[in-house]
């Protein structure tokens, strides 16, 4: 299957933003998402030499069979969950047009009166948020095998997730980045080198915990 361009426009920026092996927080993939930037210099602070050449595309499909599958009334899901629309805006990662957002705490956040709560169980769901028509697809879960750390905009139609996933000898863990383009329901998913679960993450971790300091956990 062909990548759609902008996931071939992403390849491309990795590429030349390794030209000189570093994938410095100055190159240009790491400049239209300054996200995540701050995810590979966490890493750093742990010692971990992540950075954009240590990824590698190993897969592109379609995500539209999702929307058949996956998908949900958002502003249902709202009512049902109790959590007022000025609260749940505090967790989501608009688009630059605000058409879509990006839900990083589906399922896994409730609210009482001091406000959002975590509620994170064993399964992990990322929505991906249609504000116009108020529906949500799934577009990545799993279980605890799945972190997700960071997302961003690379445009009002494409979007950048990043995070870990358990090798299938449990002996350890990938990072990984998935590039999504909305306009033609597909993704690209690029992983990183196979890292021991040894490895340290206290500065990953805490710089997480910072992304949603308005959730209690």
């Amino acid at each position: 299957m062909r990548a759609p361009w902008s996931a071939l426009l992403l390849v491309l920026l990795l590429v030349a933003s390794c030209a000189d092996g570093q994938g410095r927080s100055g190159d240009p993939v790491l400049a239209m998402c300054p996200e995540l930037a701050a995810w590979f210099d966490a890493w750093s602070r742990d010692s971990v030499p992540i950075a954009p050449v240590a990824f590698e595309p190993t897969e592109t499909s379609l995500y539209a069979a999702a929307r058949m599958r996956y998908q949900l009334d958002y502003r249902e899901y709202l009512v049902g969950s109790g959590i007022p629309w000025e609260l749940q805006a505090e967790i989501l990662t608009f688009s630059p047009d605000s058409t879509y957002a990006v839900d990083e705490w589906l399922f896994a956040v409730g609210s009482d009166s001091l406000g959002l709560l975590s509620a994170r169980g064993p399964d992990m769901r990322v929505g991906l948020v249609d504000l116009r028509t108020g529906t949500a697809t799934v577009v990545l879960s799993g279980g605890t095998a799945l972190a997700v750390y960071v997302t961003c905009w690379l445009s009002p139609t494409a979007f950048v997730i990043g995070g870990t996933v358990q090798d299938a000898s449990a002996t350890g863990f990938h990072p990984m980045v998935w590039q999504y383009d909305v306009a033609s329901d597909s993704v690209v998913t690029f992983r990183g080198p196979l890292l021991s679960s040894a490895t340290p993450r206290e500065a990953v971790n805490s710089w997480l915990a910072g992304r949603f300091p308005s959730i209690r956990r």
